[in-house]
């Protein structure tokens, strides 16, 4: 398995990576990763990094196990008795190391993934009529591109204002999950809703890139499969997550993509 980074701006590859590399590029540049794009082996598809996380998560645990087994105490030990006439000095560099990929991994593992696997079980009859898909309607410009009015930031200000200052300069995934998982009864609610009116093929996975203004108002919601844009289940989606509300931060807005797994 080998995998690539491209610049986001230009989209040229930078360069490639196998399993163990990889890992230790977005240790180094973890400060930066929003401005690359991800694929993995021949798949022409680019990701951004909260989407390459979540599919390769594992591999940021398997070298945190590592890492942390090159440093137990038995090891350590044997360091020193190698050198005892030598100053001893901490290891920080290895340390600093262990910080950040744990760090990585315990967010990434931990569900802050930007994405979520929905528990929504598909009936028989579903399997076997999966070829009558989902039902599309026409399309509309808010299925393409965000087009709501975003509020100023004179209208910001006053809300700030009146409600209190946001503390927060953006929102972080650890912001952002437990917003999303309320969302989860709603998407079996939809599920068995259209399932109910003869829908199938409603499985995969459901990906969306969401606008939030800065006062935690949903204001734009695009499905990105082709499978669910443009449908009455992915409507019902897009209807309850507005109904959301996601806590008031500094910036006028924010787009972030998330997913859910069907």
């Amino acid at each position: 398995m080998y995998f690539k980074i491209y610049h986001k701006k230009s989209q040229q590859l930078l360069q490639t990576f196998n399993e163990h590399t990889i890992v230790d590029f977005c240790t180094r540049n973890h400060d930066n990763l929003s401005t690359f794009y991800f694929s993995i082996g021949n798949e022409k598809e680019l990701m951004e990094w909260e989407t390459f996380a979540a599919k390769n998560a594992d591999l940021f645990a398997k070298k945190q196990e590592e890492r942390v087994a090159l440093s137990t105490p038995e090891e350590y030990e044997e360091l020193l008795a190698d050198i005892p006439k030598k100053r001893v000095k901490v290891p920080w560099i290895l340390i600093l190391s262990l910080i950040i990929v744990g760090g990585v991994f315990v967010a990434y593992s931990s569900g802050i993934l930007f994405s979520q696997k929905a528990k929504i079980a598909k009936p028989a009859s579903v399997e076997k009529s999966e070829a009558k898909g989902v039902s599309k309607r026409a399309e509309r410009p808010e299925d393409a591109a965000f087009i709501a009015k975003m509020p100023s930031q004179k209208e910001l200000s006053a809300l700030w204002k009146k409600k209190g200052a946001p503390k927060i300069k953006d929102l972080t995934p650890l912001l952002i999950k437990p917003v999303m998982d309320t969302l989860l009864p709603d998407l079996k609610r939809c599920f068995d809703e259209r399932v109910a009116a003869g829908d199938a093929g409603i499985h995969g996975r459901l990906n969306m890139k969401i606008q939030v203004s800065g006062d935690g108002i949903v204001r734009g919601v695009l499905l990105t499969n082709k499978q669910y844009k443009s449908t009455l289940f992915g409507d019902c989606v897009i209807s309850a997550l507005k109904e959301k509300k996601f806590p008031l931060f500094k910036a006028k807005e924010q787009v972030f993509t998330y997913y859910f797994s069907l």
